[in-house]
């Protein structure tokens, strides 16, 4: 099983080199300073000890219940090694989409993995997180960019219309906010959830948001998600690392 120890030989380097990212422990890597997205690289193990899986992710803090010691995030990508120049059997671009990859897999065309023993493996992996992870975190862990996370058509990931409604209240949208509650509302309206189930959470979001939605009441928005985003925080890994900000949503409030 891949261990911290290992994880560290890619992230010292990127430390050395990126003075604005530090690792926490549990194979992350995380943007510094914290506020209210958690933007992070993440080596996630396989069933394999010599293999594993290189990612970034991003969590949104605001949203409540999100556990940071066990959610892989809000928001992910994965890295494969196959997109990696040193591994490509062809010049290309851009990394391979989920459907090609796909297609390969089913096709029986073997894909490079990523694998420690290989010595080839850190100077790629540290290659590929400054190409493709460094510049995505600095642009999406903020409430502003994470509301522009592109289309994710290709990747296995669902995010749920309740979840988008809270992005965009915190970066300031609530046009686009009153947009998605208008829609979603009445899809739980009369009916009881399992507490605990997701279904309940979304259906609490809506509820808890509701007036001060409908009404632009941005200050008590803001009082809604600084709490969730508190509770998710408080006790982390990341603590140390966080610094509670204003949201967009609450520019030009006095």
């Amino acid at each position: 099983m891949t261990t911290q120890r290992q994880a560290e030989r890619i992230f010292q380097i990127l430390t050395q080199r990126h003075p604005g990212f530090k690792t926490t422990g549990m194979r992350s890597l995380y943007k510094l300073p914290v506020q209210h997205l958690a933007g992070r690289v993440f080596v996630e193990r396989t069933g394999l000890g010599d293999d594993f899986r290189l990612m970034w992710t991003v969590s949104a803090l605001f949203l409540p219940q999100i556990n940071i010691g066990r959610s892989i995030g809000t928001y992910r990508e994965e890295l494969y090694r196959s997109d990696c120049p040193s591994q490509r059997s062809s010049p290309r671009s851009k990394p391979m989409m989920f459907s090609e990859r796909l297609e390969l897999i089913e096709a029986g065309v073997p894909l490079p993995t990523w694998r420690w023993s290989d010595p080839t493996t850190i100077a790629d992996a540290v290659a590929m997180i400054e190409t493709h992870a460094l510049p995505k975190l600095l642009v999406y862990s903020t409430p502003e960019g994470y509301v522009r996370l592109p289309h994710r058509a290709n990747w296995i990931f669902y995010e749920p219309r309740e979840d988008r409604m809270l992005a965009y209240i915190a970066a300031g949208d609530l046009d686009a906010a009153r947009t998605i509650w208008l829609e979603q509302e009445p899809l739980y309206r009369g009916k009881a959830y399992h507490p605990g189930s997701l279904p309940y959470r979304w259906h609490m979001q809506l509820s808890a948001v509701a007036e001060p939605l409908l009404d632009g009441d941005r200050r008590a928005l803001a009082r809604i998600l600084h709490g969730w985003e508190a509770a998710n925080v408080r006790g982390t890994s990341i603590e140390p690392y966080w610094e509670p900000t204003p949201f967009p949503l609450e520019a030009g409030l006095d």
